[in-house]
């Protein structure tokens, strides 16, 4: 505990900083730095393979609450999974080798790091959007891209596509793809911020099964280092359409094992705001073997920092829309040029991916 402690000391100005003002800003240790916690060797876990068969439902009918017993105990109308019925999009976007492209494509030189309203950014949302496309999304409210004008004048963009329910109400599954670009002549590649979680939500929306009674929305989100302005549009473009969201889920940081929550296995999710689904999602986290955690590593401080004061979800929470970020942590390369896709465990993001899809489609399927 006391490493984690010592850990978070050294890299919370690194990550935090950032998001209150202008990235150049941003202070920390030297880039050479290499992390406290040490890597643990992605070999002794197995492979995972494809199908992984069906949960069995919770129990009887109750709509979510805070409590645990209660939100937890959704039934599912039939047993279901990712793997049951497959999209038409291309399937081998689950697996590792594909994640490991989408990161490797975002972190292409051609995108300079991804700044918000710049050529990079635009280029990358244009991959993003044939990729939505490609998984079989359509585009929301007849538009793929989605701008909006910021306070400098420039113009930021987000990407968003849908899959139709049945039930009338939605959930919104967002991952912000701005990175900070361009600082003092060097790219800021930004693999694990954010470029994983887009990788995931690419991943997600191919895996999650089409028939679910809740609507999906699938938003990439831009400029989450400008007061999470991409996030604020989207959410009064939700308002102005009149749309039940039920839910939101924040893809952001997944594809590191660098900064474990235990040495015993570096194959860890956090699931902030997620102790009302405790055991479904439990359950989808076997899937991977994954050691799934509900604060941000094991403490109420830092959990109440990275969940109700940092990231897109805040935005959401604050207009009463409950939300899930899911999240494998910072790591010493968080906001430098040292987080490159090379430094990411692959395996260990499609285990990741593997249990967020297989609890979407369970949980956008209850009744």
């Amino acid at each position: 505990m006391e490493q984690t402690k010592i850990f978070f000391i050294a890299v919370i100005l690194i990550t935090a900083l950032p998001l209150f003002g202008h990235a150049s800003t941003i202070p920390g240790p030297p880039e050479s730095s290499s992390p406290v916690i040490p890597v643990t060797s992605e070999s002794s876990f197995p492979v995972i393979s494809g199908a992984t068969g069906n949960l069995l439902p919770d129990g009887p009918l109750s709509a979510p609450t805070d409590s645990t017993s209660q939100a937890d105990s959704l039934r599912v109308v039939e047993e279901v999974s990712p793997f049951d019925v497959m999209p038409d999009g291309p399937s081998s976007r689950l697996s590792a080798g594909a994640l490991r492209e989408s990161v490797e494509i975002l972190c292409d030189p051609i995108f300079a790091g991804r700044g918000t309203g710049t050529d990079g950014a635009r280029y990358a949302s244009e991959w993003i959007r044939d990729m939505f496309e490609d998984a079989g999304l359509m585009p929301f409210e007849e538009n793929w891209y989605h701008e909006f004008k910021l306070g400098s004048g420039e113009k930021g963009r987000n990407v968003v596509g849908y899959l139709p329910g049945k039930s009338g109400k939605w959930i919104l599954v967002g991952a912000y793809y701005d990175g900070l670009g361009m600082i003092g002549g060097k790219v800021y590649p930004g693999a694990d911020s954010n470029a994983s979680g887009v990788a995931a939500l690419i991943a997600v929306a191919n895996a999650v099964r089409r028939d679910c009674r809740d609507g999906l929305i699938f938003v990439a989100l831009d400029a989450r280092s400008r007061d999470y302005a991409g996030a604020r549009h989207m959410l009064s473009e939700l308002r102005a359409s009149g749309l039940s969201v039920r839910m939101m889920i924040s893809l952001d940081i997944l594809g590191s094992t660098l900064a474990p929550v235990s040495q015993r296995n570096p194959r860890s999710l956090m699931a902030l705001g997620g102790k009302p689904w405790a055991s479904s999602l439990r359950k989808c986290a076997a899937i991977g073997q994954l050691d799934l955690y509900f604060d941000y590593y094991k403490s109420d401080n830092f959990t109440n920092l990275f969940y109700n004061k940092i990231g897109d979800q805040t935005v959401f929470m604050r207009a009463g829309i409950p939300s899930i970020v899911f999240t494998s942590g910072i790591t010493l390369n968080t906001n430098k040029v040292t987080d490159t896709p090379e430094t990411l465990d692959y395996e260990s993001l499609r285990a990741r991916v593997l249990c967020i899809s297989r609890w979407l489609s369970l949980t956008a399927s209850v009744r």
